[in-house]
C-alpha cells in the first residue's frame, strides 16, 4: 500500500524528503523527521500551493510487523509522542 500511495504520487508531483532525525515511539512506531520540498514533474517548485504540500518539515510514522511497514502517517511538524 506504501508502495502504491507513493507511485501514486510521483506520477504527478516530484518530491523530495531529506531526513533529518529518528526516533522511537512509546508504541513501537519509527518516527522520522524530514525536510520535504515538492516540484513539478519538470522539477520546478509548485506553484499555488493549494494542496499543502510546500518546503516544510515534517515527520514520517512507520509501524512495523515481521520486518514490513503495516502503516504510514505523515504528520506536520516535528515528531513528538505517536
Amino acid at each position: 500500500a506504501v508502495r502504491d500511495y507513493w507511485t501514486r504520487q510521483w506520477a504527478v508531483i516530484s518530491p523530495h524528503v531529506e531526513p533529518v532525525a529518528f526516533e522511537k515511539t512509546e508504541d513501537g512506531a519509527l518516527a522520522v523527521e524530514v525536510i520535504q520540498s515538492v516540484f513539478d514533474l519538470d522539477s520546478r517548485p509548485l506553484q499555488g500551493q493549494t494542496h499543502g504540500l510546500r518546503d516544510k518539515i515534517v515527520t514520517h510514522v512507520f509501524r512495523i510487523e515481521a520486518d514490513k511497514i503495516i502503516r504510514f502517517d505523515i504528520r506536520d511538524g516535528v515528531s513528538g509522542p505517536a
